[in-house]
C-alpha cells in the first residue's frame, strides 16, 4: 500500500523445464552436483509460444527471464526502468555455435602462429608499462591513453572484455607473452 501510488508486485510461478542440457555449459561442485551455469540455452520447443515471463527450476528462488513477446509488450507501452540482457538468443543455432568456435579457434591460432619472442609475465609486464601491448592466446594486456593497466580476455564474438584487474591473476604468471602486432580491437 502506497498514500499516492496504486502499486503492484509480480510473483512468477511459471517454472518451466526448459534448459538445454546438451548445450548449456554447467559449473559443478567437486562432488558433482550442479552448481550454475557459465552458458545456459533454452530449448525453445519446450517454451509455449504465448509465454511472457518464466522461471527455471535451478534458479528459481533468483532469477526471472522474459521473453521477446514481454520486452514487446515493454517498448509498445514505453515503460521505463528495465533493462534487458540476451540471456540466449533462439536465433544462434547450434550450426552458428559451432562456427563461432572455429572462427574463434582459428583466431587463437593466428596468434600463436604469429609470435614473435617470448616473455615471461614479469618482462611482458614491465613492457607494457613502456607501451607496447602484450598478448598471450586468449589474453591482452595493455596501457590506455591515461597510463592505466587493462586485461582484456578474447570472446567467441573476437572482441576483447576488458578489466582492470585488482591483482594478477596467478594463471597468467604461467604464461608465455609476446608482443601483439595484431590490429587493436
Amino acid at each position: 500500500m502506497h498514500e499516492e501510488l496504486e502499486l503492484y508486485v509480480v510473483n512468477v510461478t511459471n517454472v518451466l523445464d526448459c534448459v538445454d542440457w546438451n548445450r548449456s555449459e554447467i559449473r559443478t561442485y567437486s562432488d558433482g552436483s550442479w552448481a550454475d551455469f557459465n552458458k545456459l540455452v533454452f530449448d525453445f520447443s519446450k517454451i509455449p509460444v504465448d509465454t511472457y515471463m518464466f522461471k527455471i527450476k535451478e534458479t528459481a528462488t533468483v532469477e526471472v527471464f522474459v521473453t521477446d513477446l514481454f520486452k514487446q509488450v515493454v517498448e509498445e507501452y514505453k515503460f521505463k526502468g528495465l533493462n534487458f540482457n540476451v540471456v540466449y538468443d533462439s536465433e544462434f543455432t547450434e550450426e552458428k555455435e559451432d562456427e563461432q568456435q572455429r572462427i574463434y579457434d582459428a583466431a587463437l591460432e593466428t596468434i600463436e602462429q604469429n609470435k614473435g619472442q617470448e616473455y615471461s609475465y614479469n618482462d611482458a609486464r614491465k613492457l607494457v608499462d613502456q607501451g607496447k601491448t602484450m598478448i598471450s592466446g586468449r589474453w591482452k594486456m595493455k596501457l590506455d591513453d591515461q597510463g592505466q593497466f587493462w586485461l582484456g580476455e578474447l570472446l567467441k564474438d573476437l572482441s576483447y572484455q576488458w578489466m582492470m584487474p585488482t591483482y594478477t591473476p596467478p594463471a597468467l604468471l604461467l604464461e608465455s607473452w609476446h608482443e601483439s602486432d595484431l590490429l587493436e580491437q
